[in-house]
């Protein structure tokens, strides 16, 4: 009975081992045929005494502002996952510099936390060009994994 997965493993397997779709700088491949993640966002949780703050509304999008070099590029937004529904604060910005971005985020005039971002972009393949974050910091600590959500407990 274990054919059945065992078949659809291999497949896959052959599949995906047959070109490295990424990184084929080879002119016989068809990029448009490639679906790249777009550029990078950076997605935050913001609890106050246990409570997401937006969840519980004791801040708003209203009261968040970014001070910081290219500031004009940023913009905010709240989004609520359907997964586990809770509302965290994006930071989107349409002009990511390659190099350390650097900007301070407040809440009123409760919280400031200081970011860096470095940012970097790939070279080779289909997917060139696109910015991603190589590293962030969020008041001077580096966060493990730049893709996760940080959550941060505001205190």
């Amino acid at each position: 009975m274990m054919l059945k997965p065992t078949l659809s493993l291999a497949f896959l397997l052959l599949l995906f081992s047959s070109c490295d779709v990424l990184n084929d700088t080879s002119d016989d491949f068809d990029c448009a045929t490639v679906l790249c993640a777009g550029p990078y966002n950076l997605f935050l949780e913001f609890t106050e005494n246990g409570e997401n703050i937006f969840d519980a509304e004791l801040y708003t999008l209203d009261d968040i502002s970014l001070l910081g070099q290219n500031r004009d590029a940023y913009s905010l937004s709240l989004y609520k996952s359907d997964y586990d529904a809770i509302t965290r604060l994006v930071i989107d910005n349409s002009d990511w510099k390659e190099g350390t971005n650097s900007f301070s985020l407040n809440i009123t005039t409760d919280y400031n936390l200081e970011f860096e971002i470095v940012i970097e972009s790939n070279t080779e393949g289909c997917c060139s060009g696109i910015p991603y974050a190589n590293e962030v910091s969020i008041n001077e600590v580096i966060q493990e994994n730049v893709y996760d959500i940080p959550a941060i407990a505001l205190e």
